[in-house]
């Protein structure tokens, strides 16, 4: 099944969730899924979940002039925290065709952190008939608490290694430091996309701490793939949100061309005295 179906499927039973993150696959995929998606919300003609595509709703969703379509996307490199205070004023008026209000972050790992604590608050307490739709192609970039909020929906293939890198999330997690430095390190090392292999330990990182915070399934990025490792291993949220800090540190490091070797080794370093000093 689809992520559009899943969605139109959640909105002919009256269960769509109040905010979705849709991570992985093409951004014009995930772009369409959600104009449907809002199309349908407002369609004067609905037929269970799908639009009808010809009422003046859907007409002018289609021409990209619908007064209840909020797209937000980055001014400049980012999504400043004006742009998300603006939005917050503009949802406390009414819909202008009575509808639902649809508001789309693209891409959502654009937000800044002042931007994305301000959108937090509106999640926290969100607004009756706003629909929130994230669209994220990192979405280890993003606030762990942004994820625990939003409906994680995967709109295409795991990112490239993730799999095995969260395999090494729980090596990392088990492991102590000689064979951190003696295994773990070389192989992050050899990694051809270094800031991927980060990226990967990121979202094994942020998964954990939501399941920690919520132990929901449908908050992680599919039904049913909670690895086995985060049932076993319990670390507190302090600590793993502390980890989530020293990779986020070490990514933006790699950006800026530091030493990888000295920079994983900081990371594993930090991670390994997070875990074992407990």
């Amino acid at each position: 099944m689809t992520v559009q179906e899943r969605l139109e499927r959640a909105l002919a039973a009256g269960r769509l969730s109040h905010a979705y993150l849709l991570v992985g696959g093409e951004a014009e995929e995930k772009l369409r899924t959600v104009r449907q998606i809002a199309a349908a919300l407002n369609c004067a003609h609905r037929e269970g979940g799908r639009a009808c595509g010809r009422c003046l709703s859907c007409r002018q969703l289609e021409a990209g002039c619908h007064p209840d379509y909020h797209f937000i996307e980055p001014r400049g490199a980012s999504i400043k925290i004006d742009q998300v205070r603006k939005l917050e004023g503009e949802l406390r008026l009414k819909a202008f065709q009575g509808g639902a209000q649809v508001v789309v972050f693209h891409p959502a790992e654009s937000l800044t952190l002042e931007a994305a604590n301000c959108l937090l608050k509106i999640l926290e307490e969100p607004p009756g008939g706003v629909y929130f739709f994230l669209l994220a192609a990192q979405p280890a970039l993003l606030l762990p608490t942004i994820v625990s909020r939003c409906q994680v929906l995967s709109c295409g293939g795991e990112q490239r290694g993730e799999a095995g890198v969260r395999t090494l999330w729980e090596e990392v997690l088990a492991s102590d430091l000689g064979r951190l430095m003696t295994s773990v390190l070389p192989r992050l090392e050899k990694e051809e996309d270094v800031l991927s292999a980060v990226d990967g330990l990121m979202v094994a990182c942020r998964e954990q701490l939501v399941w920690q915070l919520t132990g929901e399934e449908g908050l992680l990025l599919e039904a049913g793939r909670i690895p086995a490792h985060l049932v076993g291993i319990s670390l507190p949220p302090a600590a793993l949100w502390r980890c989530y800090r020293h990779l986020r540190r070490t990514r933006t490091f790699l950006e800026q061309n530091a030493n990888r070797h000295l920079a994983l080794e900081v990371l594993l370093l930090n991670l390994h005295r997070e875990v074992h000093s407990l």
